[in-house]
């Protein structure tokens, strides 16, 4: 690793911080037999719920940080504290843990993403079953080896980066709320029902989601780092549909999608950002199996920046000859006219009778 691993430091140059952990500490009854009948029915963020009130103690502890590790344990730690003496010979408890949280850049303290050296694992919760754990181990590509999270004790990364600055590098990584932790899970179960939401490393939100029994559901709004609303899509029962829409940092529309048959197809809407004029439009066939790839289909019309229009004709992502398209333009009028002029014959016959 190119950052030298850093001695931990335990000398008066920590900041002593006095607090009083009895209250965090002390064990508070909960009368929760009745939602806890009804455990395995309860959607994720039903779930949140319960873990904010059945572990209310450590969630009103200011001291509290948590993550979401194996893609499914939640971790609530805690600052680690060690009695020292004070300039009067008094005994206070001092924070010996060193994390990077005045690291410049932070737009929201609550859902920024930071790391300590070390701290003290207070409960492990499986976030599915609800169930409690005494130890996990957890792999990633700072360590050199696994970190194992042991209920009780204090867990020490190996190496810690003191640069506040680096956001991903030496030590545990943290978040200071608990839905941070649980929000913004990846690795959706089969039959997942609830809301996601992810952030960008600085606490700004940047993505909001819903499932419905293991589907996507509703609308997915998207952010950029600035917070400026990018794209918005729809789902129904896991699949695409209704009108998607992406915009420019400006925050004009750059392009809409609708999508019809189900999400087989969709008319596809592009604009200039600085006129807003049309760019281009048509349809696509929907490849499920590459979303990269999706084919032009039928009739194209396509705009210059000076509003001069042109027209392709596919089939399937295949451009076609100029002459065949016109052939196509003239079989659907003569089918439509023909359409018409036998609407007007139903009508006179119809007149007489």
């Amino acid at each position: 690793m190119s950052e030298e691993k850093i001695p931990l430091n335990l000398s008066a140059s920590e900041e002593k911080i006095p607090i009083n952990l009895s209250a965090s500490e002390e064990k508070i009854p909960l009368n929760l037999s009745a939602t806890e009948e009804k455990l395995p029915s309860l959607t994720y963020n039903e779930k949140l719920d319960y873990i904010k009130n059945k572990y209310r103690q450590h969630i009103n502890d200011r001291n509290c940080v948590y993550d979401l590790l194996l893609s499914d344990r939640l971790v609530i730690m805690r600052n680690v504290f060690e009695t020292q003496k004070d300039e009067n010979g008094q005994s206070v408890q001092c924070m010996v843990t060193r994390n990077n949280e005045s690291r410049t850049g932070v737009f929201d303290q609550l859902y920024a993403v930071f790391r300590a050296d070390r701290l003290q694992v207070c409960a492990i919760i499986n976030v599915e079953t609800l169930e409690t754990e005494k130890v996990i181990c957890d792999d990633d590509n700072y360590h050199d080896e696994d970190i194992a999270y042991c209920v009780g004790e204090t867990v020490e990364s190996d190496w810690f980066d003191s640069n506040p600055n680096n956001v991903y590098a030496g030590g545990l990584y943290y978040y200071k709320s608990i839905e941070r932790a649980m929000l913004q899970r990846h690795g959706i179960v089969s039959g997942f029902t609830g809301n996601l939401i992810r952030w960008y490393d600085d606490g700004k939100k940047m993505a909001e989601e819903t499932f419905v029994d293991g589907h996507r559901e509703g609308v997915w709004p998207e952010w950029s780092p600035d917070g400026i609303k990018c794209i918005e899509e729809n789902y129904l029962h896991g699949e695409k549909n209704g009108t998607w829409s992406c915009w420019y940092e400006s925050e004009k529309i750059a392009w809409t999608k609708v999508y019809e048959d189900n999400g087989e197809r969709y008319k596809f809407t592009a604009w200039y950002e600085d006129s807003g004029e049309k760019e281009s439009e048509g349809i696509f066939i929907v490849n499920k199996g590459n979303q990269y790839d999706d084919k032009e289909d039928g009739p194209w019309t396509y705009w210059d920046i000076d509003g001069n229009k042109s027209e392709e004709y596919y089939v399937r992502g295949v451009k076609q000859n100029i002459k065949q398209f016109d052939l196509q333009k003239n079989k659907q009028l003569d089918s439509e006219n023909n359409n018409l002029l036998s609407d007007k014959l139903t009508f006179v016959n119809l007149s007489l009778n």
